[in-house]
């Protein structure tokens, strides 16, 4: 039986021909692949931790009532997308953009025209942007934190079922914590 030829970048080099130093190599480059492989395995969770962390996150937003704004933003991790519900009154929407971010996440970006209204819902609160007003929803990608944040800019007014209250230049909501300033 003659001997085996490998065919490579036009040379022909007889199998084997290549000895102990490419085995190794081949090896080598073998085992790294698999210690990159293995460790992409996510790290476990606690379903206690995840559950404490979410309810924190989401406390504020539970009352029911409405942020009246100029400018509002949105920060999210994708486990709280189903909190959120975009405007569905599109005509009121002057400009709308999407942008896909490498890492599997999103930006939308809003604008309205003369005395149209956007409404976003994160759970029972209800943002309103009216006006001139802008919006920007970011849906964070990949294995980002947890993440759930509002900013409500310009002139903000929170209405509630026993009234409203006074006129704010923000209202900020970033890790379970309220600030108004």
């Amino acid at each position: 039986m003659g001997a085996r030829w490998w065919r490579f970048s036009g040379s022909s080099v007889p199998a084997g021909a290549a000895g102990p130093f490419a085995r190794s190599l081949s090896l080598a480059l073998l085992s790294v692949f698999a210690q990159g492989c293995a460790s992409t395995q996510p790290e476990p969770v606690d379903p206690a931790l995840v559950e404490r962390t979410e309810a924190r996150l989401l406390a504020p937003y539970a009352e029911e009532r409405a942020v009246l704004c100029d400018r509002l933003e949105l920060v999210l991790s994708a486990n709280f997308v189903d909190q959120l519900t975009l405007p569905t009154a599109l005509p009121a929407v002057q400009a709308e953009t999407r942008r896909e971010l490498p890492d599997g996440g999103s930006i939308r970006e809003f604008t309205t025209s003369g005395a149209a209204t956007l409404e976003f819902f994160v759970a029972a609160t209800r943002f309103v942007v009216s006006g001139q007003g802008r919006a920007r929803v970011e849906v964070l990608g990949g294995r980002s934190a947890y993440r759930l944040s509002a900013k409500a800019a310009g002139h903000v007014v929170v209405v509630t079922a026993t009234g409203h209250g006074p006129e704010v230049a923000e209202l900020a909501i970033d890790d379970g914590e309220q600030r108004v300033r």
